[in-house]
């Protein structure tokens, strides 16, 4: 019984180690990507990888602070079979009148999803993984277009 207990204190360890390796390789990720001027502001989208939606969620909040107050992430990454989104906007967009879900809801049916969340944050999951590509690709016209319409 001791031995199995020490297993399970084993795995445990390994899961939290793989974890934080995959937030590792994708925070690399979205820092490597580029910032591009978008209607005033600056747009990064980025494929993070392997990573899900509490993790994808909380880098997103980190690059936004590092993008600023006039800036728009979007971040996706896939986990276990699914897709997941996140979009963060600067506080300067939000007070602006611009809304995080506004976007979400216009990105996440490409990836078989829904979702939504704050003006200034919000999330999806899809059940289209492999439609990352296509969705991260409408990102800039459709981020272009919000910026312009406020």
């Amino acid at each position: 019984l001791e031995r199995l207990r020490g297993r399970g204190h084993q795995i445990r360890g390994l899961e939290t180690g793989l974890a934080a390796r995959k937030i590792h390789v994708a925070r690399d990720r979205v820092r490597g990507a580029r910032v591009e001027a978008v209607a005033g502001g600056s747009m990064l989208a980025a494929d993070a990888g392997e990573i899900g939606g509490k993790e994808i969620g909380e880098l997103a909040r980190e690059t936004i602070a590092r993008i600023g107050p006039d800036g728009v992430v979007v971040l996706a990454g896939r986990e276990d079979g699914k897709a997941a989104l996140a979009v963060a906007l600067g506080k300067n967009l939000v007070a602006g009148g611009l809304k995080a879900g506004d976007l979400v809801k216009r990105l996440a049916p490409i990836i078989g999803g829904g979702g939504g969340g704050k003006p200034d944050f919000a999330q999806a999951g899809g059940k289209e993984p492999d439609k990352l590509p296509e969705m991260l690709a409408v990102v800039p016209g459709a981020v272009a277009e919000m910026m312009a319409a406020k």
